[in-house]
């Protein structure tokens, strides 16, 4: 990755009390023991800190591998299916896909499936998806490839996003949080007090979510 900023914290805000951080590591350090094997093979294949991975599993699912929102988001960077496969056909489109990402993506879903997401679907309309054999719930929930479309993901939204040499975690958890076409139709929201305003509007989720990442005594802080 290259030399980069991450602001954390990035707001004197705050969703956790400073005694709540010895819980939170424990937290941390168990699911870092638990999925530390996928959450690095993700980091080394999209080029992803293996804190912010981590941080995103605890903020979405607190380490519940089969864990399903009411949202039909799955496992434990919780992704809906629709989103999974198109973050998965987009990589390939915009040539993002490494090599790495392409042979772990075919290790779960076959290489029959995954030649369907990134080469003969020619868009994400639906005719063209359902040439393609469909992810099931089942496939999406196993913590290797639901952490590695996660980073992958969280990786492109980490360039979108990207200001100079700083990356706004800020940002990021909300497209994430909102879906993968969202966009910011001001340049106001450089001001992270502007992102959580139209969070808190949108939803006490995506709210929670950044002062959880960014905000004093927020994980990435404690993680990084």
């Amino acid at each position: 990755m290259p030399v980069s900023i991450i602001k954390a914290p990035a707001t004197t805000k705050a969703h956790y009390k400073a005694s709540e951080t010895s819980q939170l590591q424990t937290a941390l350090k168990a699911i870092e023991a638990k999925y530390g094997k996928y959450i690095l093979k993700a980091s080394l294949a999209c080029n992803v800190e293996s804190a912010i991975i981590t941080s995103f599993i605890f903020v979405e699912s607190a380490g519940q591998q089969n864990i399903v929102s009411s949202a039909k988001a799955y496992g434990l960077m919780q992704l809906k299916l629709d989103t999974a496969i198109s973050v998965i056909h987009l990589e390939a489109k915009n040539k993002r896909l490494t090599a790495t990402e392409y042979e772990t993506l075919v290790e779960y879903l076959g290489r029959d499936r995954v030649e369907c997401y990134t080469k003969t679907m020619k868009n994400l309309g639906q005719d063209q998806v359902n040439k393609c054999k469909p992810m099931t719930p089942k496939e999406l929930m196993m913590p290797g490839l639901n952490i590695l479309i996660g980073t992958m993901m969280i990786g492109r939204l980490m360039d979108e996003t990207r200001e100079g040499n700083e990356f706004r975690i800020d940002k990021v958890y909300f497209k994430y949080n909102q879906g993968l076409f969202y966009k910011f139709k001001s340049k106001k929201y450089s001001d992270i007090n502007k992102i959580l305003q139209e969070a808190k509007k949108r939803s006490s989720e995506s709210y929670a979510g950044i002062l959880k990442l960014v905000g004093k005594n927020g994980v990435l802080d404690i993680l990084t």
